[in-house]
């Protein structure tokens, strides 16, 4: 069946309702032939949160959040035949519904999950990416400004170390926010500064290249 789902997507990659629909017939196939719930199974589960989501547009259904707490649920529950690192992308994009649906302490956690999974499976280390930039912002939207500082301050040194600029920039402005609404203004233009200094430089090499490789006309 496996097999049969990614042919499937691959066929129908720029087709969203019809990948969702044949999804739907694999679910019902492995559910009408009793088969093992297991992280092929899962994997469909998945596919079909994030998809409904994107279809919704990008507003959390209901199934988008059950099938995706389901299908990590299968991926951790230990049996043989789980992926317990498929349960990364999972809880990545639980975090993602969780935020989308204004569930902000779900989220939060949600992002410490995939946190922690990328930890055991860093062939999903891109995901930190949105982790480290949805759960400061659930913090904020808490009410919690000092944790969203703290969260945004740890995404902006491995933004920095990593040499992701525009990660670091677009945390800047959520820490600039959070430390503005504690009355620390003289760090929130601290910040705001870097991210005005990083866009001018953007600009200006954008610039130059033009300058240096002018349209032929």
């Amino acid at each position: 069946v496996n097999e049969q789902v990614e042919l499937s997507e691959k066929e129908n990659a720029d087709d969203t309702e019809k990948r969702i629909k044949n999804l739907y017939q694999y679910k019902q196939r492995f559910e009408d032939c009793g088969l093992l719930k297991d992280s092929v199974y899962a994997k469909i589960l998945h596919k079909i949160g994030i998809l409904e989501y994107q279809a919704n547009d990008y507003i959390p259904t209901e199934n988008s959040i059950a099938f995706t707490a389901e299908a990590i649920r299968i991926n951790t529950s230990g049996i043989k035949t789980a992926s317990p690192s498929y349960a990364t992308k999972s809880f990545s994009n639980l975090a993602i519904l969780y935020s989308a649906a204004g569930l902000n302490r779900e989220a939060a956690r949600f992002c410490d999950s995939t946190i922690l999974y990328i930890e055991k499976f860093p062939i999903y280390i891109p995901l930190l990416r949105v982790a480290r930039n949805i759960k400061p912002l659930s913090l904020f939207k808490m009410g919690d400004y000092q944790g969203s500082i703290d969260e945004s301050s740890l995404g902006i040194r491995e933004a920095l170390a990593s040499g992701d600029s525009m990660q670091a920039a677009t945390l800047f402005v959520k820490r600039a926010q959070a430390y503005q609404l504690q009355g620390n203004n003289d760090q929130a233009r601290k910040d705001a500064l870097w991210t005005i200094n990083w866009v001018e430089s953007i600009l200006k090499a954008k610039r130059k290249e033009a300058q240096s490789n002018p349209d032929d006309f």
